[in-house]
């Protein structure tokens, strides 16, 4: 941020608004006696934000989605194979043998 202490800026200099001159949101600025702000727009027609509509949710790598697909298919067949295995348990447990 550029600091001035105890100067007069004068009319005809001019401060670019960059980022090493702009609080972002959420910023706390300590030991300071006074500072001067100035809004600067931040709405949904940012280059930020137009960046970002197609994207929702978080990226994700090719193996994170092929490790998720391969748990999901080994879950399902433990659930069919517990459910085999309890019919075939009920059906040797209720046979007379």
């Amino acid at each position: 941020m550029h600091v001035r202490t105890q100067e007069i800026i004068p009319q005809s200099e001019k401060l670019p608004l960059d980022e090493t001159s702009i609080a972002l949101r959420g910023v706390k600025i300590k030991n300071v006696q006074w500072a001067l702000g100035v809004a600067v727009y931040t709405g949904k027609e940012t280059k930020i934000m137009m960046n970002n509509k197609g994207k929702k949710g978080r990226k994700m790598s090719h193996l994170e989605h092929e490790v998720g697909k391969f748990t999901g298919i080994i879950m399902c067949i433990q659930v069919i194979l517990c459910a085999i295995v309890a019919a075939a348990s009920a059906a040797f447990d209720t046979s007379e043998t």
